[in-house]
């Protein structure tokens, strides 16, 4: 994960506008092995009748909110579109994973 994260920090200093692709696409392979190592830990969850409704209400929100963020007119942008949507839904799925084992291993302190 570190390599994909060094390598998207090297785009991003590169300051060629042609490199943008180049950094998106470091990150987002980064997230994408966080899900695969989130999702083993998903695995072994077990869900309460009252987490249900927290969960989906998370969902409900972070798809409100992509739906919201994705309409704003992106007219400088040099990425495809279509890699930004797949951005935004997999961070939308690892703001879900964390909220999710948040929920179901929440420890009060107060």
């Amino acid at each position: 994960m570190f390599l994909f994260s060094f390598i998207g920090d090297v785009f991003i200093l590169m300051s060629d506008n042609n490199l943008e692709v180049g950094s998106v696409l470091s990150f987002l392979t980064v997230y994408l092995l966080f899900i695969i190592h989130f999702v083993n830990g998903f695995k072994k969850l077990k869900f309460n009748k009252t987490d249900v409704l927290s969960i989906l209400s998370v969902i409900l929100v972070m798809l409100i909110l992509s739906i919201a963020i994705l309409s704003l007119q992106f007219e400088k942008m040099k990425t495809d579109f279509l890699i930004i949507i797949i951005y935004s839904m997999i961070l939308g799925i690892l703001i879900c994973i964390s909220v999710v084992n948040h929920i179901t291993k929440a420890i009060m302190l107060f």
